[in-house]
């Protein structure tokens, strides 16, 4: 059979836009300060960097990652706005109708206020516009949202120990060290059944321990873009949990209660924050009436 050669080339591109249609959405990938062409050639590499100092702290990339102080990113440019399940948003975000793009949260970026009042996200140093395709490139791939490109690579090179990585990040951040060994960390565990309160403390010597009776853990660091520890013997469910939090400016070094919320297991949510100096006095971590009894159990994994 004889093929007509412009109704083949039609179908072809009538296979293939349709095929996309659920990426571009309401985004149009050829044209635009922010299109996939201008995205491609952006430095992701600087991207995370941008990411990791402005966003890092409150919100996580990766698709299946815990809501904190915002809500988890994954798959961002392909859902409408105030849609993550889960995540406590504003009456306006909830309200908002309007599907993100590149060029929608280059607007936010540039003034959150202005983009949208009513917000409750906390104010941030602006981004400079000739910055704003580099961020967006990053977090279109890592949150899964593009088509076109693939993430950056892992890091080259040979593997450091642990010990190593600690020794870099104690000599490279000194704030970011001293604040975690010098400081008590507070967490406020919301269960289903209430409220129950304690204080940790991180040592230099990878331990984590509590004035919160068997409570106790140990810290990590696997590489100098994440600080990860977990604490066990809790005498509530879960009993224990994993958490990693990005080394970024902001991410920690700050003093108060309930300066995160995360969630490590499903459906636990966690209060995080420090206190200036340790130990710190006066606080009453008994166990609730309704704690269980302390027994072996798994946990899960989160992010801050």
């Amino acid at each position: 059979m004889k093929v007509d050669p412009m109704r083949f080339l039609m179908t072809c591109l009538f296979t293939l836009f349709t095929a996309g249609a659920a990426y571009a959405g309401a985004h149009d990938v050829s044209k635009g300060p922010f299109s996939d062409d201008v995205l491609k050639e952006a430095d992701q590499t600087r991207g995370l960097e941008l990411f990791t100092a402005q966003c890092g702290a409150c919100h996580t990339l990766l698709n299946g990652g815990g809501n904190l102080a915002g809500p988890n990113l994954g798959s961002l440019f392909l859902r409408n706005v105030g849609t993550k399940e889960g995540f406590a948003y504003s009456d306006v975000m909830k309200n908002a109708k309007f599907t993100w793009t590149p060029e929608k949260l280059a607007e936010w970026l540039r003034d959150p206020d202005g983009f949208m009042p009513g917000n409750k996200m906390p104010t941030f140093d602006a981004i400079a516009e000739e910055d704003l395709k580099h961020m967006l490139a990053y977090i279109s791939v890592r949150t899964e949202s593009a088509s076109w490109a693939e993430a950056i690579p892992e890091q080259t090179g040979p593997k450091l120990s642990m010990a190593e990585y600690e020794a870099m990040l104690k000599s490279s951040r000194p704030d970011f060290w001293s604040h975690l060994f010098d400081s008590t960390s507070n967490f406020i565990v919301m269960a289903p059944e209430g409220e129950y309160k304690f204080v940790a403390y991180f040592n230099e010597d990878g331990s984590v321990t509590s004035n919160g009776g068997e409570i106790s853990g140990f810290w990590r660091v696997e590489n100098m873009s994440s600080f990860c520890y977990a604490l066990h013997g809790l005498p509530i469910e879960p009993y224990e949990w994993v958490e990693c939090f990005p080394i970024a400016p902001n991410s920690v070094e700050r003093y108060g209660e309930g300066l995160w919320i995360s969630e490590p297991v499903p459906g636990l949510k966690v209060k995080g924050g420090f206190y200036n100096g340790r130990p710190y006095p006066g606080v009453d971590d008994s166990a609730p009436e309704w704690a269980k009894p302390i027994k072996a159990s798994g946990g899960g994994k989160g992010g801050h």
